[in-house]
């Protein structure tokens, strides 16, 4: 199979990160590739935005440099604000609420106008194929107030498509959203990596969706530093586990740790979803789940339309949960 090339689009050299008295990052080398969806996570207070807000442009470093390579390869420092090869996301609120969200959109292309501000069809065009990648043409001409957080946030995101750079960084795109809007962004972001070859750089707390969807994660180190890898990588070498310190959650399973108090052991028989879910019910209410040495057998079937469990080769059966639970309970 043919490999997909991969560009550099930015590249740090000997970068450091923070304020005159505060340093947070120091020495960074950093690369970001076209083609990639690249996860930016650590504890609350560790300078994520910090670093991406430097990252933007739109704080001085402390030291060293950062470069945006263009298509033909020639390096640009991030000083100049090269709006040709970077657009950005941030947290700020929006203030003009009556703006329309076409309005907003245009705001992507202000980087290519002339001395009279006047929208070409070129532009138009641009605006209006950004509101049909992110599906949100429908949304065209309401108004900011009338929308949703996650409506707004998408309509963020297409003035970031429109302003057509090789690399989009954004600073928390999920915060505050509830979990279908979260999934739907990450989803579209890293479908803008594939289909149109984008850089896309992001600070989140999701760390359940950026290990489904990232390529690659940065995470904020203990030394001034960023650890780097795959999101797999980074779970098997314990690299989460350090930064994270998790209380009570087990990252290589995706579960909280529950102590068993009850008895007895549970042999769970089964498979699929229905088996995931019923080991984490029988797990919290406080029963062990051993596969080899157990005093009670649990088996979980699926019929046509509706799943069955069954204790001790059916010496009782039930079709729910709490059913099977309370038995156990009372048994």
């Amino acid at each position: 199979m043919k490999a997909i090339e991969k560009k550099q689009i930015l590249v740090t050299q000997h970068l450091s990160v923070g304020y005159e008295n505060n340093l947070l990052f120091q020495e960074l080398e950093l690369v970001l590739n076209t083609g990639e969806l690249v996860c930016f996570m650590g504890p609350n207070g560790a300078g994520k935005s910090t670093l991406i807000r430097t990252l933007s442009g739109l704080q001085n470093a402390v030291s060293g440099r950062i470069s945006l390579i263009d298509p033909a390869g020639d390096s640009h420092n991030i000083d100049t604000k090269p709006n040709h090869l970077l657009s950005v996301v941030l947290t700020d609120k929006i203030n003009a609420a009556h703006m329309t969200v076409y309005e907003l959109v245009t705001f992507g292309r202000y980087p290519y106008l002339d001395w009279n501000v006047r929208i070409t069809p070129e532009d138009r065009q641009h605006i209006e194929s950004a509101l049909e990648k992110i599906s949100i043409t429908h949304l065209a001409n309401r108004r900011l107030y009338e929308l949703s957080d996650g409506q707004v946030q998408m309509s963020m995101i297409a003035r970031a498509l429109a302003q057509d750079t090789p690399l989009i960084i954004l600073d928390e795109p999920t915060a505050h959203l509830d979990l279908n809007n979260r999934v739907e962004i990450m989803k579209l972001l890293r479908q803008l990596t594939r289909s149109l070859d984008k850089a896309i750089l992001l600070a989140t707390h999701d760390l359940d969706l950026a290990l489904q969807t990232a390529d690659r994660i940065w995470l904020t180190g203990n030394d001034k530093n960023v650890i780097e890898g795959i999101p797999e990588d980074l779970v098997l070498n314990g690299s989460f586990d350090t930064i994270f310190k998790f209380k009570g959650f087990d990252l290589k399973t995706g579960k909280v740790q529950h102590q068993p108090f009850r008895k007895p052991a549970i042999h769970l028989k089964g498979e699929g979803y229905a088996h995931l879910w019923t080991k984490n019910a029988l797990e919290r209410n406080g029963y062990e789940v051993d596969q080899y040495d157990a005093g009670c057998t649990v088996e979980v079937k699926q019929t046509v339309d509706m799943f069955l469990w069954s204790v001790d080769n059916n010496k009782a059966s039930f079709d729910n949960l709490a059913s099977l639970l309370q038995f156990l309970d009372e048994n």
